[in-house]
């Protein structure tokens, strides 16, 4: 992270997502999945300063952590060409915000605990119906899209407070703040995907998605947007499969190459101008038996600008996954 002025460097590590996908029937298969649907994690430390006109200083540490989780049973269904999808999800998850604000003068030194702790439940769905065609032999040409509605999910959020001296010790019971118990709907907006992709089954792929979030549908626990703007991406890639018969394990593995640009929801603090993201990725799939994979990947992008005061952010992310294929529930004949 940077400004004109300053810098910082941070860390992090997240699941992306676990799913297990099974065939029902010849046309028919059936998934459950668990992955987060946003997380929060920051922490902000405020310069001390001096109370006007007083001897007392303060310092103000403001933490917020947590996030929304979504668990997801999914049902797809194959009628000749067409394919067609459902996600049922529920959505769970608590955000947790702190302000700690630490207090001195020349008598003494205590702190004031804040605490807005909000808790979020409810259910949703995703549409999606993908059509793949047959050009010629080993050739393919598909395309798809998919659909999350607006949904109402429900929010509960508690705000209390509590003050410490220097060493810990509690001066006061938590208390709750009067009218802060607030269980309400959150408006979450909708989103649409588009994406097409041309393949040669035995040598490559390459793809182009394009995507759309009204934000500005969002609406929070007391009804307001805060200034979130409608955004789209659009990302092309593409994939390379020397040969999946042979012997050597370069020459099964999987290439990839993609591009992603975007916008941000958030806007320039000063300028109002949204803000942009955009990022360059390389990945390769490692073969394990039959079509299992171990795929690796590094992103670099950035968002945000220094522009008038503003912050540039620069991201590099290394993502490690298991693509575990097999055939269950097959008694052996020969051992």
């Amino acid at each position: 992270l940077k400004t004109n002025t300053e810098s910082q460097h941070s860390f992090a590590m997240n699941l992306n997502y676990v799913n297990l996908s099974f065939p029902v029937k010849k046309h028919w298969s059936m998934g459950i999945a668990i992955q987060p649907y946003s997380y929060t994690n920051l922490s902000i430390k405020s310069l001390e300063q001096s109370v006007p006109g007083d001897t007392t200083k303060f310092i103000t540490h403001f933490n917020a952590k947590g996030g929304i989780n979504k668990l997801s049973w999914n049902n797809a269904f194959e009628i000749k060409e067409l394919y067609f999808g459902i996600e049922s999800s529920i959505l769970f998850g608590q955000i947790k915000r702190t302000s700690d604000s630490q207090i001195q003068n020349d008598a003494q030194f205590y702190s004031v605990n804040f605490i807005d702790q909000q808790n979020y439940n409810g259910l949703y769905y995703r549409l999606g119906a993908a059509w793949h065609h047959k050009l010629k032999k080993d050739r393919y040409l598909n395309i798809g899209f998919a659909i999350e509605p607006s949904k109402k999910i429900n929010g509960e959020r508690v705000r209390t407070t509590q003050t410490f001296t220097n060493d810990g010790t509690p001066t006061t019971l938590g208390d709750t703040i009067a009218n802060s118990i607030l269980k309400t709907k959150i408006q979450m907006p909708v989103d649409y995907r588009f994406g097409i992709s041309y393949e040669n089954s035995t040598k490559y792929s390459v793809f182009a998605d394009f995507a759309i979030a009204k934000n500005s549908q969002f609406k929070n626990l007391v009804g307001t947007n805060e200034g979130l703007k409608d955004t789209y991406t659009f990302a092309v890639g593409g994939e390379y499969f020397p040969n999946f018969t042979s012997t050597k394990f370069l020459k099964r593995a999987v290439y990839r190459m993609g591009f992603n640009f975007g916008t941000s929801p958030y806007s320039h603090i000063k300028t109002n101008e949204q803000l942009k993201d955009q990022n360059i990725s390389f990945g390769i799939g490692l073969p394990l038996r039959n079509s299992s994979f171990i795929n690796l990947a590094y992103i670099a992008g950035r968002r945000g600008t220094k522009a008038d005061g503003g912050i540039l952010e620069n991201y590099n992310k290394i993502s490690i996954g298991f693509a575990l294929n097999d055939i269950w529930f097959v008694k052996q004949k020969i051992d």
